[in-house]
């Protein structure tokens, strides 16, 4: 009998009339948890004012592109400047290729940054000279796409932006724009992450344009947050950004970790995937070059074994000539004369894998610098994901904990059921005073 007259009060107390509020956009805020000691600068590059997804005749000429052999520029017409297409008027390096959209373009920039820590174009002179209109342009530093410090025209600067990076024991710190639309709050300096992707791209719903707000992208239905019809080539977009990503990492031992859900021993793995320009730096030498317009391809650099491996980011497309494997160790040898002698000796273990493959891995305890330059310029789709597992930076757990002995407490039947008349009668008593209130205002407001 006790029992009916729980479920009665329950029942009452969860059927009663609640006064909702409307939902909103900050209702649909997830937390940026991720424990990662990191730098994000965020870039706003233009061509002209207002809509970018038309580009202006002679584009090379235009705003962040004027005397630079990087091009932004929305490849809407393949007339503009002459009957040329465009890989033949710009050259590769700006162009997205049908044959070759799951390849990066490899060798826009030099195997090493420049004495201010920023990549340096190294297109070959040939190619420069066969453009129809760059090819009285030259190399240069990419400081005035990356370097905040620095006054440039056609260009605006966030620095040391927080809120990217969530947390989990899986993935470690990561963020996905096919998981999260990320919005940059200019009054907190930090990204916004919503619960739900948002833009519609040409192969996937989830895509990374921080300098839109949430309601470019989102409206509420029903007190949902639903995802507008918003194609990334829409004119409500704020294309062409650029961000890098600077941190410090020490190599665990033995490349290796914890997992502390599973406590189970795991490869420690970076990943990073996006379309357009995408360059990893490890102590100032390019371990990942995934440069030019592209479709989302992923970068994974697995710590315990030193391989890297660049692939498309969908998998169906993945085939043996567009999937990339090395190792670590390759990269510095053949990088410049100062990572051979002493750098190797300090920071690499060399030694073969299953195959008798040569491997290198950096040396346990070892400590390393991260640098990772993003840039969306092809104006279509601008794909980010990324994860750094355990974590980017910060102690590494190496030790397999043991597990506490599980306590069995024996189950009170006359406790629980007391807990639960408590609760309930708690609730109903709340409940009755918030009533008796608005009888009473309601009484006095109509006497």
């Amino acid at each position: 009998m006790k029992k009916i007259v729980i479920v009665i009060l329950c029942t009452l107390l969860i059927t009663l009339p609640i006064n909702t509020k409307a939902a909103t956009l900050d209702d649909f805020i997830v937390e940026a948890n991720g424990t990662a000691d990191v730098t994000i600068n965020l870039f706003d590059y233009w061509l002209q004012e207002g809509v970018d997804i038309v580009d202006p005749e002679s584009r090379e000429n235009y705003g962040i592109n004027q005397n630079h052999l990087l091009l932004f520029h929305a490849l809407t017409s393949e007339s503009v400047n002459g009957a040329n297409r465009v890989i033949t008027d710009f050259g590769r390096w700006n162009a997205w290729e049908q044959n070759e959209q799951w390849s990066p373009v490899t060798g826009i920039v030099s195997k090493t940054l420049n004495e201010n820590g920023y990549p340096v174009l190294n297109i070959a002179a040939e190619d420069i000279a066969a453009t129809d209109w760059l090819n009285t342009r030259q190399n240069e530093s990419l400081e005035y796409l990356f370097n905040p410090e620095i006054e440039v025209p056609y260009r605006t600067v966030y620095k040391n932006v927080g809120g990217l990076f969530q947390r989990s024991a899986s993935r470690g710190d990561f963020y996905s724009s096919y998981e999260n639309f990320a919005e940059y709050d200019r009054k907190t300096n930090r990204f916004v992450l919503y619960n739900k992707p948002g833009v519609i791209g040409v192969r996937a719903t989830g895509q990374f344009f921080p300098l839109n707000q949430g309601e470019d992208v989102f409206t509420i239905e029903n007190n949902e947050l639903v995802t507008k019809d918003v194609a990334s080539t829409d004119g409500v977009l704020n294309h062409y950004l650029g961000m890098t990503i600077e941190t410090e990492f020490t190599q665990p031992m033995n490349g290796k970790a914890i997992n502390d859900d599973t406590q189970a021993e795991q490869d420690m793995i970076y990943t990073f995937t996006g379309d357009d320009d995408i360059w990893i730096y490890i102590d100032g030498v390019l371990v990942a070059d995934l440069g030019g317009i592209h479709n989302a391809l992923t970068s994974e650099i697995n710590f315990a074994t030193g391989k890297v491996t660049i692939r498309p980011s969908d998998s169906s497309a993945a085939t043996e000539e567009n999937t990339t494997e090395y190792y670590l160790g390759d990269v510095y040898a053949g990088a410049t004369p100062e990572y051979t002698e002493e750098y190797m000796v300090t920071n690499f273990i060399k030694g073969t894998d299953e195959t008798g493959t040569t491997k290198y891995t950096f040396s346990d305890n070892s400590k390393h610098t991260l640098k990772i330059f993003y840039l969306e310029r092809g104006n279509t789709d601008s794909n980010l994901e990324a994860s750094f597992w355990p974590s980017i930076n910060g102690d590494i757990n190496n030790e397999i904990e043991t597990p506490p002995e599980q306590i069995v407490e024996e189950e009170n039947p006359e406790t629980n059921d007391l807990f639960i008349v408590a609760i309930c009668g708690i609730a109903i008593s709340i409940l009755g005073v918030v009533a008796i209130a608005r009888f009473y205002k309601y009484k006095i407001k109509n006497t």
